[in-house]
Order: C-alpha cells, then structure tokens, then sequence
C-alpha cells in the first residue's frame, strides 16, 4: 500500500487517508472511506484541490478482510468473532467464564508489521458482551505475506479461550462469638454471597461455627450433606498463621491447607485449601469492599473447574498490586 497526493479530479475510488474537517473543525468525511461524488463535492466545496489518498497494490490484503482472517486465529474455544470494520473485530465470550492467554503466539502476533492484538489479562473474568480481545489492522491494507504469517503461527484451539464458570453450589460458614454476629451476618457474610452470586453462583444459607477449631470442624464437615462444592469461610478476623483457628479447623475436618497467603495487594490473607473434593477458600477481609482484590482473582478460576495449587496462587504476585491504600 502506498500514500500519495492526487489531484481531486483523478481521485474517484480512491481511499482517503486522513480525517477532513471543516472551517468550524467538525469532521465532515472520516478517514477510510472510499471516495464517490459525494465526498468529492464536498472536498471541492471546501477548496480542496488535491487529496491525499492510500491505494490498495497488488496483493494487498483490506483491512477489514485481514483483520478477520486474523481474528479467526486468534479466536478460541468459548469465545465469539464480532464483524469487521475499520480494520477491526472485537472477540467477546459466549457465556461468563474465565480468559485463557497464550503469550508465545500472542507475542509472535504482533510482531507482524501492520497487526496488533490486544487482550484481557489471563485469568480475567469475562463478561458477556464484553470485549476480552481486539484484532486492529493498522493501515487500510496489508500484503498478503502479513496475513499469511499471522495465519501460519502454530495457535491450535486459538490464542484467546474462555472457560465457562459452571453454575454452582457454594456453602459459606462464618466463624465467630456472639460478639461478631452483626459484624458476620451483616458485613462480610452478605458481602461474600453477592460476589458469588455475580458470578452466577448459588449460596447456601451461612453455616455459623464457633471459634473452637473441633466445632468448626464438625460444621466444616457437614457442608458436603447440603450439597456443597465448594466452601468459603470467614471469620472476625482474617486469617493469620496456619496454626489459626481456620486452619486448624480445616485440618481437624480431614481437609489440607494448600496455600496461606497471596502475593496480591488488597488480598494477601487469603487462604486456599481442599475438603475431600471440594476447594475450600478462607476470605480475607478486604471482600467487604467493591474493588478488585485477591478474592476475584482465585475464586473464578475455581468455579470454572481449575485446581489451582499454591504455586498458580505464588504466580499471581507479578501484577498483583492493585491499590495503593495511601491515595484516595
């Protein structure tokens, strides 16, 4: 593809390459568009008596066919190609899930001359209707050897995936004295079962434990009876040692602690553990707020049927700031 200026009375089916606006700075004729008498008329009528234009060579691949033929190898399981247009085509999940990213052929991508292919974060929770990627061919056409090396990068089952969050069950047991009753069932209990719920998860009414480690064993115990696959558990305060009475009553139940502590700023004391079959996560305190933090970026992933070990928990410290608590 080549850009030149060409007088306006040659200038018919050409593709304009730039925005022109007029006297007020209003854009009358947008970048891209290819140019009939009407756009024509309306260059003249603002003095233009050349234009600049970019013409498509021999070979060239639109942007809108290249950016679809991209696009389709980007694309994978659980995830939905939109149209293309202005060199663009936007990916979006076909059902809430989690994003799976392969960085190898992502990094080869956009190493095409032209291309650019740009993400979600691994592990992000997808939204219906909401972009995970964007495939944006930058100029009005790429050569067809472009297109062919983006089509030829090893990308079997697609670059950009999604996991479906299975629709589950999930027991909450809150762990306290009659003292942080209020602070349980009105705080960080009713703040646990809406982030479950958006993520379309069914919450059995809370378990109450007392802060005896064999009691919340027995209670911890009882949650595979009522239907449970999965188990989280908070207490009055968050946890803070693995000799803690959350742990201990973990342990006391039969289940293993597999990782305590998270290398993630709001979220580091979150705990990670397994009943028998079923994940068991301890909450840390910071889920009574409305910002991302630690227990958005496990619990997802266990909904959508991952086993994570410590050492998947141990890899999300590289990103894991995510506030600054001394700014506003």
């Amino acid at each position: 593809m080549k850009f030149r200026a060409v007088p306006l009375a040659a200038a018919g089916g050409e593709i304009l390459a730039h925005n022109v606006r007029d006297e007020a700075g209003r854009r009358v004729l947008r970048k891209g568009i290819e140019l009939g008498d009407p756009a024509l008329a309306r260059l003249a009528e603002l003095g233009y008596t050349s234009v600049y234009v970019a013409e498509i060579e021999v070979g060239d691949v639109h942007e809108n066919e290249a950016a679809r033929r991209i696009a389709a190898v980007v694309a994978g399981p659980g995830t939905a190609a939109g149209r293309a247009h202005a060199g663009r085509v936007d990916l979006t999940p076909a059902a809430l899930g989690v994003v799976r990213v392969r960085t190898a052929p992502l990094f080869r991508l956009n190493g095409i001359e032209g291309v650019t292919v740009a993400t979600l974060p691994a592990h992000a929770v997808a939204a219906p209707r909401r972009r995970i990627a964007t495939v944006k061919v930058i100029p009005y056409a790429i050569p067809e050897g472009a297109v062919a090396r983006a089509e030829g990068i090893d990308a079997r089952g697609g670059i950009v995936s999604v996991v479906a969050i299975r629709p589950s069950t999930v027991a909450l047991v809150l762990v306290g004295g009659p003292g942080g009753q209020r602070y349980l069932n009105d705080g960080i209990g009713p703040a646990i079962r809406r982030r479950l719920e958006r993520l379309g998860a069914r919450v059995l009414p809370p378990a109450l434990a007392p802060p005896e480690a064999s009691r919340l064993a027995s209670v911890l115990a009882g949650q595979h009876g009522r239907g449970a696959e999965m188990i989280v558990v908070a207490g009055e305060t968050a946890i803070m040692d693995l000799d803690d009475l959350i742990p201990r009553g973990l342990r006391l139940a039969g289940g293993e602690v597999e990782q305590l502590g998270l290398p993630m700023d709001p979220g580091q004391l979150l705990l990670l553990g397994r009943l028998g079959d079923l994940p068991v996560v301890g909450a840390p305190g910071c889920v009574r707020g409305t910002g991302p933090d630690g227990f958005d970026a496990v619990v997802p992933r266990l909904l959508a049927g991952e086993e994570l070990t410590g050492t998947d928990l141990r890899a999300l410290g590289h990103g894991g700031l995510l506030s600054d608590p001394r700014r506003g």
